[in-house]
């Protein structure tokens, strides 16, 4: 099963974009919203969205968007897990492809795809037509960060459970 964990606050504007593209995944997943505490309708829409598709929300005041990752993955039921954006979405195959090539390759931990540029009438725009390189050694140091090689794009990124578990801190 994979996991797909989407941080919100007051985002229901861009959260319904989301919402129906999670809808129309064809794969085994479950998705998670974990709301640090909206006013602006993001919690009805989810709840609109509980009865076409396996979306759970836990909502919680959080100091930002990565404490809501982390109080997400704590609820994760997958073996492969995923961070969306509220206001990203996945193409109608993009979960069950995931789904695929993890099947087909139980040695591989993470894959990532082509990020998108933007959106304009609910549509993607542009994608990078270049897969990133990501190495591990510039990982392990810390290089992907804002002032040095940029950062690990995560609206395309998914990974094994085993490798999340092997990166938390004891």
């Amino acid at each position: 099963m994979i996991t797909v964990v989407t941080p919100t606050l007051n985002a229901a504007h861009v959260l319904e974009r989301n919402l129906s593209a999670m809808a129309n995944q064809q794969a085994d997943f479950e998705h998670i919203v974990q709301d640090g505490g909206s006013t602006d309708g993001s919690t009805d829409l989810v709840a609109r969205y509980a009865s076409r598709y396996d979306v759970r929300l836990y909502q919680e005041r959080d100091s930002g968007m990565y404490e809501g990752v982390l109080r997400g993955m704590a609820q994760a039921r997958g073996d492969i897990l995923a961070w969306l954006g509220a206001d990203d979405l996945y193409m109608p195959w993009t979960l069950s492809t995931v789904e695929h090539v993890f099947a087909r390759y139980p040695e591989v931990d993470w894959i990532i795809g082509l990020p998108a540029l933007g959106y304009r009438n609910n549509r993607i725009v542009k994608v990078v037509p270049l897969a990133p390189v990501y190495l591990r050694s510039f990982i392990r140091r810390g290089w992907y960060r804002p002032g040095l090689l940029g950062f690990l794009q995560q609206e395309s990124m998914y990974w094994r459970r085993r490798l999340w578990e092997r990166a938390q801190p004891d």
